[in-house]
């Protein structure tokens, strides 16, 4: 059975594609330009260095995106659980006054028991 994904639904796995991919640019572009071996390789060390930085605070930014979603979810689940647990206080409410009138019908008619 085929599976269908939207690319919201992989977005790290977007992003890890995209940085492999820029990486692995730069260095073809690095390796097929015409430098010393000693230029070249600082040169991939740097280039390395700066989108390992990169890839670092993109992860910190969707690690605190999610982070603050799960947060939202949280809390709207409780705002909804305690919103439910009014809602069946009051109907547990409404239900016991029709007893507890009756009762009290029950008593003024025919007096304490």
């Amino acid at each position: 059975m085929a599976h269908s994904h939207s690319i919201a639904d992989n977005k790290g796995q977007l992003a890890g594609v995209i940085g492999i991919s820029a990486l692995v640019g730069a260095l073809a572009g690095i390796l097929f330009t015409p430098r010393s071996g000693t230029s070249t390789r600082a040169q991939i060390r740097q280039r390395t260095a700066d989108m390992k930085h990169k890839m670092q605070a993109k992860r910190s930014e969707m690690m605190n995106r999610t982070s603050d979603k799960i947060d939202d979810a949280q809390q709207t689940l409780i705002e909804g659980t305690d919103k439910a647990k009014r809602k069946i206080d009051e109907q547990a409410d409404k239900a016991k006054k029709p007893e507890q009138q009756d009762h009290a019908d029950h008593i003024r008619r025919h007096g304490e028991p």
